[in-house]
């Protein structure tokens, strides 16, 4: 018996015939239970901010741009998705169409690395997986761009000062934010790998250096116009 599955089980005990068996359903208990930790953890800023997170400053401040999906990192590894909002968007994105994704755009984090742009999903995840193209009542919905308010690292890192969010029991800086997000990223890709051709993998954007690299590069679209319009059904939207 390895010394690891020793540690979780404590003595085995040489009574029981099933104790490999029991050994192996308590070393996946114990994997399960620190992948629900880690999906905690990204929920710490993953369930924040919500409805109306961005201030009309903040949403001035951002670059709103039109991303295609595949360039889009998440942070949130699989666990953490739920039915309930992917159903959510879709049903969003059925009955108001693009009207849902201009008015509350994926929150991104752009974060340069030599002659590319990574592009960390903060809040959107549901919208940017969920809000594909496909065919409704014969009629095609959804967008393979993804309208998103993208902002620099230290621009995200005061959002979160401004509200007094902690990542992992600590003040948001910088540097900190940026290997938050390395790692988050990293246990995304690690929790989709069994179900994800590396063809799907997300990618980096290519020689871009800043936010007006990207703005040379993608559509914009005017976020406070749009936000300022009344939805199609005349009720709120579920912001997800």
């Amino acid at each position: 018996m390895s010394e690891r599955n020793q540690a979780y089980t404590g003595e085995p005990s040489h009574k029981d015939p099933t104790a490999t068996f029991a050994v192996r359903n308590v070393d996946r208990e114990a994997r399960n239970h620190h992948r629900e930790r880690r999906v905690r953890k990204r929920r710490i800023i993953l369930e924040y901010p919500e409805n109306g997170f961005l201030t009309e400053e903040e949403y001035r401040v951002g670059a709103s741009l039109l991303i295609p999906r595949f360039f889009l990192h998440g942070i949130q590894p699989k666990e953490a998705y739920d039915e309930r909002k992917e159903r959510a968007v879709k049903n969003q994105i059925k009955v108001h169409g693009m009207d849902f994704l201009l008015q509350n755009p994926s929150f991104i984090c752009a974060i340069p690395g030599g002659d590319t742009m990574v592009l960390a999903i903060i809040d959107g995840h549901h919208k940017a997986r969920f809000s594909g193209k496909r065919i409704v009542d014969g009629r095609e919905v959804g967008t393979d761009r993804i309208p998103c308010m993208i902002f620099t690292v230290s621009q995200t890192a005061e959002i979160f000062r401004k509200r007094n969010v902690l990542l992992d029991g600590k003040e948001v800086e910088d540097q900190f934010l940026e290997e938050w997000l390395k790692q988050g990223m990293m246990e995304a890709i690690g929790s989709f790998n069994a179900t994800m051709p590396m063809g799907k993998q997300p990618k980096s954007v290519p020689n871009v250096h800043s936010i007006d690299d990207l703005k040379a590069r993608f559509k914009s679209f005017d976020v406070l116009s749009n936000r300022s319009r009344v939805s199609p059904a005349g009720d709120n939207y579920v912001y997800v």
